[in-house]
């Protein structure tokens, strides 16, 4: 007596493209703090309110010239992939702020840290 449908090693393929489907899915639907658990911690402990815009200066004339201006606020720091990054406001809005440097790997590198850890809605160069 033989038994209807696919041969049994057929399910077993059927069976497995089901689950990694599934498994796809369920990834590209995790949200943001399951899947970088050190945004949400970096979030509440540098006490931001909002995703803060980040901003990169590439020269040390720049950088004096933004802490000279007493527009921005630093309220805490944090030395990240040996980059300081210093976290506080302009005028109300969350800012994250770092100095790059001059080499455009630099500034990648920095850019790439701040969406990573601090998931800045912008950045200003």
């Amino acid at each position: 007596m033989a038994l209807a449908g696919p041969p049994p090693k057929m399910w077993a393929i059927r069976i497995s493209v089901v689950v990694f489907g599934l498994l796809a899915m369920a990834q590209q639907s995790t949200p943001l703090s399951l899947r970088n658990p050190v945004y949400e911690m970096t979030h509440k402990f540098n006490g931001l309110e909002t995703y803060p815009v980040g901003v990169v200066s590439l020269t040390s004339d720049a950088e004096n010239a933004l802490i000279d201006s007493g527009v921005f606020t630093v309220t805490s720091s944090q030395k990240i992939a040996g980059k300081l990054f210093d976290i506080g406001k302009i005028s109300g809005t969350d800012v994250v702020y770092a100095r790059a440097g001059e080499l455009m790997v630099n500034v990648g590198s920095t850019v790439q840290v701040m969406v990573d850890i601090f998931n800045v809605r912008g950045i200003v160069n």
